[in-house]
């Protein structure tokens, strides 16, 4: 029987290449593997910059997006519109006259201020009114209109109480909750006139953080060009593309695919490319794209027509080839 031939010493090097071989295993993501690849090859340094240039890449979309939003639809914009920051610092703001009115009274130690409490009500209140106008009937964000209905309930509905059972409450705590209640109620009215009263345009607004995305990573597809080009002139360089390539390959192997990016890999891609495509991605949702497309949404739109008319245009022919076949064969 032959001996058992020696397991072969690994050096340093190759003991520290298998510890970020494994590393980067646990970490499931290609960019983590391509950095591992990288730093194996001595190339820490264009990973690292690429790394950084693509997170940039990311920042800037970002801002785009909000950008896009502001510019198209003002106070109203889901990202950074005055209208939904007011209403959402409101809904937190209630905490406190909730507080003040007794509200979880077992929770927490603040003694019930009636008249402060009654006072914070009505600016709420009369605020949210205020929001509310400001948009002159137009639609707002689906979650603005939900947080006004919260604020409407939570302490529109408390504040009702103390006006019912009033207890040793001082003369003006009444007028100030029921102006308080008045300003609620009314300005959750008014956004639900703003939202049903357009139907297609409350689905341009509930669609369009989603339409900007497509319109800035339509944009981005330039820069993340101009990074990967980078790359392939430093293997151009180095000459060794094919054989990293099939290295990372190989490490790719047993890696779940990145989802959200908005693109795929090519067969032959670029080493590298991993780290381009998730952090240039890093400001989209983890579900990209969304599994219903906006235009589906828009109820009434040209788009959804057309669609249904291209539907039934392509359906026609089969359905005549169909009974054309019945016939002959009969």
């Amino acid at each position: 029987m032959p001996d058992r031939q020696p397991e072969r010493e690994l050096s340093a090097e190759d003991r520290n290449w298998e510890r970020r071989r494994r590393t980067a295993a646990q970490s499931a993501t290609p960019a983590s593997v391509e950095y591992a690849l990288f730093a194996r090859l001595g190339l820490s340094e264009v990973a690292g910059r690429v790394w950084q240039e693509s997170l940039q890449v990311s920042d800037r979309a970002r801002r785009r997006v909000g950008q896009l939003l502001r510019a198209r639809y003002g106070i109203r914009s889901p990202k950074g519109g005055l209208v939904p920051i007011v209403v959402l610092i409101l809904v937190f703001a209630m905490v406190a006259p909730l507080a003040m009115l007794g509200f979880g009274r077992g929770a927490h130690n603040v003694d019930p201020l009636p008249e402060a409490g009654a006072l914070c009500t009505a600016i709420i209140g009369l605020a949210m009114f205020v929001a509310s106008l400001l948009t002159i009937g137009r639609p707002v964000p689906r979650p603005t209109s939900y947080q006004a209905q919260v604020a409407g309930v939570l302490l529109g509905g408390w504040a009702l109480t103390w006006i019912a059972w009033p207890g040793d409450a001082g003369p003006s705590v009444t007028p100030l909750l029921l102006a308080g209640i008045a300003g609620l109620v009314l300005a959750v009215i008014v956004f639900a006139i703003g939202r049903h009263r357009d139907p297609a345009a409350t689905a341009e607004l509930d669609a369009a953080e989603s339409d900007a995305r497509r319109l800035v990573l339509a944009d981005l597809a330039v820069e993340r060009a101009s990074l990967r080009a980078e790359l392939e002139r430093v293997f151009a360089e180095r000459g060794d593309r094919a054989e990293v390539v099939r290295m990372r390959d190989d490490m790719l192997e047993h890696v779940t695919p990145a989802t959200g990016t908005g693109e795929q890999p090519p067969a032959d891609a670029v080493p590298g490319w991993h780290m381009v495509s998730e952090r240039t991605s890093d400001w989209l949702p983890k579900q990209w794209p969304p599994a219903r497309a906006s235009a589906v949404t828009r109820s009434g739109s040209a788009a959804s027509a057309a669609d249904r008319t291209d539907r039934n245009s392509n359906a026609q022919p089969a359905n005549d080839q169909t009974s054309n076949d019945g016939t002959s064969d009969g």
